[in-house]
């Protein structure tokens, strides 16, 4: 039995109670044909997330493992990097930054961003949104950490740093409570999540950290939560104007088949399904990066 299965019963209490507390507060965090959306598409990433995990995760990390078994014996001198406790961090951290790789691109490449879209499409932010997870990324996701058991981590290991990994992202999808005394400086915490689902152009493409917040700090896409500075806004750019579970995993596919009909070029064929989302060759529509350089002109001028 899949370990999601288990704690099912855990994430509705922790989203109603929510909820209970959200409607005694009236402070609008919650959104009632929102939230039926939000566990229609946890209930269907749960049952694709448990058949993913069985036929194609867990074989194909056991797969490379063996595959890569008699390189590290000939090269590294070991079979396994073991369970003892050190691996096990290890493993946690080598997670995480593979997750920051994978969730940075899946910003950054339009064809991944689609896959990606319906996590962020919500113009609500809540424990109920960690449920709203695209049901295409769990066909593909695993590739990004082959290397794991390349290198000798156990596929059991790779396996339980991920759900870890989920389950403390999960926890950070809430208004109502902004860091669970974590610093900050180490870690993800609620209110940092928050500007990464900020559709503010201030705040687009940041914080794309799972566990740590460091990543953003070394590789550059960090971003202070400063809502005394600009409130963030939920949602994207192009909001899909629907709780259709369907038409929200499907929306941003059908915009690029629309925009790869108007393409004229190969090139401009190529940019519409790997370029940065809003890519455009005649600058009808922006990218985030192009938008956050007028924005800062724009700033600059008018301080």
């Amino acid at each position: 039995m899949s370990p999601f299965i288990l704690i099912v019963p855990a994430f509705a209490i922790i989203v109603f109670s929510e909820l209970a507390l959200s409607r005694k507060r009236k402070d609008g965090t919650y959104d009632g044909k929102d939230l039926i959306a939000n566990f229609f598409i946890g209930i269907g990433g749960l049952i694709l997330g448990v058949l993913s995990k069985k036929a194609l995760e867990i074989g194909l990390f056991f797969f490379v493992f063996q595959l890569f078994t008699p390189l590290r014996l000939e090269w590294l001198g070991y079979e396994s990097l073991g369970w003892a406790w050190w691996v096990w961090i290890l493993a946690i951290i080598g997670d995480d930054f593979t997750f920051y790789w994978h969730h940075r691109w899946s910003h950054k490449i339009r064809i991944l961003w689609a896959a990606h879209v319906v996590h962020h499409s919500s113009r609500y932010f809540n424990f109920s949104i960690g449920l709203r997870n695209g049901w295409a990324v769990m066909l593909y996701k695993h590739f990004w950490w082959l290397w794991m058991p390349a290198l000798g981590f156990e596929p059991g290991m790779i396996t339980l740093a991920l759900i870890f990994n989920a389950l403390y992202q999960f926890l950070q999808h809430t208004q109502h409570v902004k860091s669970y005394g974590l610093p900050a400086s180490i870690f993800v915490t609620p209110g940092l999540h928050e500007v990464h689902h900020a559709s503010n152009i201030r705040y687009l493409d940041k914080n794309y950290g799972g566990i740590l917040i460091i990543w953003d700090r070394i590789f550059g896409t960090y971003q202070k939560y400063e809502p005394e500075v600009e409130k963030v806004e939920f949602g994207v750019l192009n909001d899909p104007g629907s709780t259709n579970p369907f038409f929200l995993h499907l929306h941003e596919f059908l915009r690029i088949f629309r925009d790869l009909r108007r393409s004229k070029t190969l090139k401009d064929a190529f940019f519409q399904l790997f370029g940065q989302p809003g890519w455009s060759s005649d600058g009808s529509t922006k990218t985030a990066k192009e938008l956050q350089q007028e924005f800062l002109l724009k700033t600059h001028h008018d301080g």
